[in-house]
């Protein structure tokens, strides 16, 4: 071991401890310092009113350990005769900074893609077909980068994904959460919902309450970080994906180790993975009704040309045409006879709109086994008949 290898390291933790995914990375970066004696090791008051008690020059940091709007602050801020430290490691970060004073640094950062490709395999597995996404406040990259892939991973499997968008404006809370109460009422039931985070999933548990809308009846909900004392005590409790935040603090104690004995810094971000899903009872669904309700759609959709009959589906769900019946009341706005019907009005239209194929032949070619009763169905629901339809299309 070399002389440096031996001497004692100052490092500084900069890691607020007010949020479970920062006490766990703290967990990791600490089990690494009890590893390695020749840490000295300062952990910084995550309040900002205590953090001047230790504004001195007498402590000579080696490193320091924080996020990338901690660190931003850190080197504008009341600590400025530090800014010379020479290694950083930041957890949460996407690219160097301008202010960034460090000469060696690393990235940690947890697998993004990885979290919304699980939420996406989980909600699929359950056999939900209408997907959700509900992005922070204001925009992250962390959160686009979530989305895309439980959004690529959906529409892989032939599904759709709402993301719900807002004018970035604080202001008028309550109209806000209308919006979104709206929002999620337009939805097609039942719908498996990602949460950017906790925080934005236990928001949305809260308006979906205000609006009646059932959870997990109607919308399933996941959030992001597993809160353990925000998602038990929610009404009801909230799933939530859980990252392995304290393996990050050993990767990023790992990384500063690294640094300060004379390594090269990683030439690119270091990923940690695996997340995991705890479930609770936002996404427990007992009777299994949202995946019964979610294969009779899915089977209306893509046989109601067929001729099917309800007794079809039912069977295709694997339960009576009574229980079917049941669970769509429980969570549908639509019974099954007038989800069918729907799909086969929309298979109307679509050949009426995109085909030349005579309006005498659209019944059977839409699961209809009478031409004159579709022409009348047509009419009451469109409120024009077949012909002015086609023609109002071209």
């Amino acid at each position: 071991m070399s002389k440096r290898n031996k001497c004692r390291f100052n490092v500084i933790l900069l890691i607020h401890t007010d949020n479970k995914p920062d006490r766990d990375r703290m967990r990791g970066i600490l089990r690494f310092a009890m590893m390695h004696p020749e840490w000295n090791v300062l952990i910084l008051p995550g309040h900002p009113a205590n953090q001047t008690l230790l504004d001195t020059a007498s402590w000579h940091p080696d490193g320091i350990i924080t996020n990338e709007h901690s660190f931003a602050r850190f080197i504008q801020g009341r600590m400025g005769h530090w800014t010379n430290i020479p290694n950083a490691v930041l957890t949460d970060a996407n690219k160097p900074l301008p202010t960034l004073a460090a000469r060696r640094y690393a990235f940690i950062d947890d697998d993004n893609r990885a979290i919304g490709r699980l939420a996406a395999k989980f909600f699929l597995s359950r056999g939900f077909r209408h997907f959700a996404y509900v992005p922070p406040l204001l925009p992250r990259r962390w959160s686009n980068e979530r989305a895309q892939a439980f959004i690529e991973t959906v529409r892989a499997a032939d599904c759709e994904c709402a993301t719900f968008e807002e004018v970035q404006d604080m202001r008028d809370w309550g109209r806000k959460e209308q919006r979104i109460g709206d929002w999620l009422k337009a939805r097609p039931k039942p719908c498996g919902l990602l949460g950017a985070n906790d925080d934005r999933a236990l928001q949305i548990l809260r308006i979906c309450e205000l609006a009646k809308i059932g959870v997990p009846g109607q919308i399933s909900i996941l959030g992001v970080d597993n809160d353990d004392f925000a998602c038990t005590f929610a009404r009801p409790s909230l799933s939530s994906i859980e990252p392995e935040f304290e393996h990050c603090g050993y990767l990023a104690a790992e990384a500063l180790h690294h640094l300060m004995t004379g390594g090269k810094p990683p030439a690119q971000i270091i990923r940690y993975g695996n997340p995991r899903i705890v479930e609770r009872d936002s996404t427990q669904d007992p009777r299994g009704t949202a995946r019964i309700v979610s294969l009779a759609k899915s089977y209306i959709s893509e046989y109601a040309a067929s001729g099917i009959t309800i007794s079809d589906i039912a069977a295709a769900a694997g339960v009576s045409t009574r229980t079917l019946e049941r669970r769509f009341a429980a969570i549908s706005e639509t019974s099954p006879q007038e989800e069918l019907f729907a799909a086969r009005i929309a298979l109307a239209q679509k050949l009426l709109r995109d085909t030349t194929t005579p309006i005498g032949e659209i019944a059977p070619l839409c699961g209809f086994t009478s031409n004159a009763y579709l022409k009348v169905a047509f009419k009451k629901t469109c409120g024009m008949t077949m012909r002015d339809y086609r023609n109002l299309g071209r």
